[in-house]
């Protein structure tokens, strides 16, 4: 009785979490991997290869939610997206591939290295947005003006497919990558954000659905995984909206990113140490 009790409150703690979690990645427009993977693993007792494909189901729900919400207050550059995002599903066939070939603990060094990455170049980004204001802080969301020169397309090009390849890998949907990545090449964090939440979006229905036709994925588990990414996801992309300064989009997204590192870095270290 104790045991199903003890269940039933780690399976109520994990949702919780994920909703939470699913709230931060909807405001900042990423997947959230970084976050649902490592809960995952060292609260839900899965194995690395059990919980990405969980956290991609999560991530799909994010992506749809965050996207919705995006589209109704016109903050997505689906010209920009679509270019971006064909690479990236190129990506994903590549990376899931990859993740059924490779030894659990190479995933987990390879993503903790990943998130140590991102979260120094998102801190860093963040700090020269708020370097870079004045008295008042500018809200520079017109799709018009956020718009890539030749140069940079290339470059988020290649970090796209980079991207896809490697969210399906280690579990996360490709946000933590492409929006530090948009912001840092000169899209307005806002936009940034939108337009990664689409992105998010058509990478993780195609990672999770390729993960349903290896059987690494159950229908049930997939479901409720969604369920609670999109209703987290909703909440968190609409109180995003009350403060549309693109100083506190770079914050919450460096926050979301280095919280991200911290919780792999954990999981890595207890994995190590099992092997």
């Amino acid at each position: 009785m104790v045991y199903v009790v003890e269940s039933l409150l780690f399976q109520i703690l994990i949702c919780g979490l994920i909703l939470t979690f699913a709230a931060l990645a909807g405001a900042v427009g990423i997947g959230g991997g970084g976050l649902f993977t490592p809960i995952l693993l060292m609260i839900g007792g899965l194995t690395v290869s059990q919980a990405i494909p969980v956290a991609s189901a999560a991530i799909f729900g994010v992506g749809l939610a965050s996207t919705l919400v995006n589209i109704k207050y016109h903050t997505i550059n689906y010209r920009l997206a679509m270019i971006l995002e064909p690479f990236t599903i190129i990506g994903t066939f590549i990376g899931v591939q990859i993740f059924l070939n490779i030894p659990e603990y190479l995933i987990l060094f390879f993503f903790t290295f990943l998130m140590i990455v991102l979260s120094i170049k998102t801190l860093k980004s963040a700090h020269k947005v708020k370097n870079e204001l004045k008295v008042e802080e500018r809200n520079t969301d017109s799709i018009a003006d956020s718009q890539l020169s030749s140069n940079n397309t290339i470059i988020a090009i290649g970090g796209s497919f980079s991207a896809g390849m490697i969210s399906s890998i280690v579990g996360i949907g490709g946000g933590l990558i492409k929006v530090p990545m948009l912001s840092e090449l000169g899209i307005s964090p806002r936009i940034a954000c939108g337009t990664g939440s689409l992105m998010v979006l058509f990478t993780a229905l195609s990672t999770t659905t390729q993960f349903i036709l290896f059987n690494q994925l159950e229908i049930d588990t997939g479901t409720i995984a969604f369920a609670l990414g999109f209703i987290g996801s909703i909440l968190g992309t609409l109180l995003s909206r009350r403060n549309p300064r693109p100083y506190f989009i770079q914050l919450l997204l460096a926050i979301v990113i280095t919280l991200s590192t911290i919780f792999i870095i954990g999981e890595a270290i207890l994995v190590s140490g099992k092997l």
